[in-house]
């Protein structure tokens, strides 16, 4: 019994040492696999070549006509936009001129319309035809017509005034009053029914009024207090309307 005891002792010793033994080498191999592979120097590698990205192509209208031609709240679903450009409006002939008259602090300027020999006396800011006179210069007058500035010289327009005819029937509108009646103890001269007037105009100050457009009244006619007379100007004849007194 107790010889068998000991073998069985030398047995399990044997296999622990076998085991230790085991152990260690295998701990060794691994030791020096770790160290060589520590100590050895490894060559450089060179570094991957970088490739810059493909920028994303322009964004063009064209890429998106489907759209258009698909669009749901059209009614024709045209893509095709038809853009109407107003014809500019032609500028109408200047008015002609007569000359300037200053009489205190307010210049007028005697014009008539294009085509017309019709005058009258244009203030500051007054209409005449489609313009407006915007300042009475001593060598130029400014209109304006359509929000845009034109400037004339008189000179120019003195030349216009000119060469327009004559119109039909100025005999008749400068003849004789055809009808007279007393007002006040004075000769008025009335209007016949073919030759309507339209009285005074603008107040010019120091009891003078001026002759309105189409102002056909002959000269000596009283209307509202105010007598029709006819002034002399080193540009032509004038006519205003100057205060019964």
């Amino acid at each position: 019994m107790t010889r068998r005891l000991w073998a069985l002792n030398l047995a399990l010793v044997t296999a622990v040492a076998f085991t230790a033994w085991r152990i260690h080498v295998t701990w060794a191999a691994a030791r020096a696999a770790e160290q060589k592979l520590v100590g050895r120097k490894l060559p450089p590698v060179p570094p991957p070549a970088v490739q810059a990205p493909v920028p994303p192509a322009p964004v063009a209208a064209v890429d998106y006509a489907v759209v258009a031609e698909k669009m749901l709240f059209a009614k024709d679903r045209n893509p095709t936009v038809i853009v109407e450009v107003e014809k500019p409006k032609p500028m109408p002939p200047l008015p002609a001129a007569y000359g300037v008259i200053r009489m205190g602090d307010q210049p007028m300027a005697l014009l008539s319309e294009s085509g017309s020999q019709i005058q009258k006396a244009v203030m500051r800011g007054d209409k005449i035809g489609e313009f407006r006179l915007l300042d009475v210069g001593d060598e130029e007058l400014v209109f304006e017509w359509e929000g845009d500035q034109i400037r004339r010289s008189i000179k120019e327009l003195q030349a216009k005034a000119a060469a327009q005819p004559a119109p039909a029937g100025q005999a008749q509108r400068t003849a004789a009053p055809t009808e007279r009646t007393t007002n006040a103890g004075q000769a008025a001269t009335t209007i016949a029914a073919t030759g309507a007037s339209t009285g005074p105009g603008k107040d010019l100050g120091s009891g003078y009024k001026s002759c309105q457009p189409g102002d056909t009244a002959p000269v000596g006619t009283i209307r509202d207090g105010y007598r029709k007379s006819q002034v002399s100007t080193p540009f032509g004849q004038g006519c205003r309307w100057e205060l019964v007194k």
